[in-house]
């Protein structure tokens, strides 16, 4: 093999900026826990890509420790000729990107979860866009996570650029304004409602969050993501939003908490009707313990309007007056990329039996080529067609399969569009096979 024929070194194509992978550490200085300084300069490099505060040191070594409890890798860029200077020389990255490994449920079955690679911090500095760095750093993560994971997943603050990996979105939150006035919850009630502290919440939610992810079709879980969706501990408040919260359970017949929500008033300071309740996560076992809570808020006293960001497919079958619930936003959440085509297939909760080919096409080359779907008594296996001879089935891109996958189109409507193309016979065949009971639905961003 020549010089020339030797492969090119993943970051090769960036020099001479230079990559680094950095695992978060934590140091003893003067009798506490302190970051080292590399897990402070990502830290900081990360906040200020986002727009955030200058993080105090309380905050440093907090958002530090959660890196750790989540086994978070970091990828970070330098530019060797910013020099010396402590506050923007070369040890402060211009670039950022961090991954971590949670749980994917595939299958909407307890025990069929999969690992998936979870995605976020992403940052390129202004001042060093367009040189290729997030193209080069996302190719070589997929390119090297895709031997463990079947899926990677992130949350996206603008939807322009991930596509072009092959992410699409998946699950969805819509922002809800319930008027209580005449709310009625439909069904008989069930169980009781007791108040707790955020501190019984933080050790209850994660086996209750566990329970929604075992019976949860697209449902990630990731432990330290979801008690600080309950606890308010993402904010910059700490204790402080942790204090303008409040808890509540719901117990099941046998007396067991099968449900749990936080919530916080509008308070009394300067304000007027209609007086609100924001109402954080709301997250039952059961459908049914989610469907008390509601009935729960929407009888409370000195409460006119209930404000909530929705990620339940179920939160509007509750309510006898559709009406009583205005939708004020609606986003995208949780994106995909499929990694392993015949592991993801191999999981999926079909409905019905049959065959189909279908050709994926993809811009990175990971998933690409013709395979063959088998579904029998519910259960698909994927296999890679070696030589298709011409017969590819429907083509479809990598991106349009995740959003057939995830139930929020049909394969029908994406050949309507040209986004899947096949005989009517061949896009009738793949679009009975990929039919579930629900769409995805996932609690946690990152």
């Amino acid at each position: 093999m020549t010089a020339s024929d030797q492969p090119e070194a993943p970051y090769a194509r960036l020099s001479p900026l230079r990559v680094e992978t950095v695992r978060p550490t934590m140091v003893s200085e003067e009798g506490a826990e302190r970051p080292d300084p590399e897990t402070r300069n990502w830290i900081r490099a990360v906040r200020q890509g986002f727009h955030e505060a200058e993080p105090t040191e309380a905050k440093l070594s907090f958002l530090a420790r959660r890196l750790v409890a989540k086994g978070s890798e970091g990828t970070v860029v330098h530019d060797d000729s910013l020099g010396d200077d402590p506050d923007f020389g070369s040890r402060f990255p211009v670039a950022t990107f961090e991954s971590f490994t949670g749980e994917l449920n595939l299958a909407a079955r307890p025990g069929a979860s999969v690992p998936c690679d979870m995605i976020t911090g992403v940052t390129v500095n202004p001042t060093h866009r367009r040189r290729g760095i997030l193209s080069t750093v996302m190719r070589e993560h997929l390119r090297r996570v895709a031997e463990t994971a079947p899926v990677s997943s992130l949350t996206v603050s603008e939807g322009a650029i991930y596509g072009r990996f092959g992410f699409a979105p998946t699950s969805f939150w819509e922002s809800f304004e319930i008027t209580t006035a005449g709310a009625r919850i439909r069904g008989e009630r069930t169980g009781e409602i007791r108040y707790v502290s955020i501190d019984r919440v933080r050790e209850v939610a994660p086996r209750i969050v566990r329970a929604f992810h075992e019976r949860t079709y697209g449902s990630l879980f990731q432990k330290d993501y979801v008690i600080g969706g309950f606890t308010g501990e993402d904010h910059e408040g700490l204790e402080g939003e942790m204090g303008k919260r409040r808890a509540l359970v719901h117990l099941d017949e046998n007396g067991e908490i099968d449900g749990c929500a936080t919530y916080r008033h509008g308070g009394w300071e300067n304000v007027s009707r209609p007086y609100t309740l924001e109402v954080f996560e709301c997250v039952g076992a059961t459908p049914l313990a989610e469907r008390e809570m509601w009935r729960h808020f929407v009888a409370m006293d000195l409460v006119d309007r209930i404000t909530h960001d929705n990620r339940s497919v179920y939160t509007r079958t509750f309510f006898e007056n559709p009406r009583s619930i205005q939708v004020r936003g609606r986003t995208d959440f949780v994106w995909w990329r499929l990694l392993d085509l015949p592991a993801v297939f191999g999981q999926l909760p079909f409905v019905s039996d049959g065959e189909a080919r279908l050709t994926v096409e993809d811009p990175l080359d990971l998933v690409s080529g013709t395979y063959e779907l088998r579904v029998r008594d519910g259960r698909g296996s994927l296999s890679r067609v070696e030589d298709p001879a011409g017969e590819q089935g429907c083509v479809i891109d990598v991106a349009s399969l995740t959003q057939v996958l995830a139930g929020r189109v049909s394969v029908q409507e994406m050949a309507d569009v040209e986004l899947c193309r096949g005989s009517a016979e061949e896009v009738r065949a793949l679009c009975g096979l990929l039919r579930f009971a629900s769409p995805v639905q996932c609690l946690i961003g990152f």
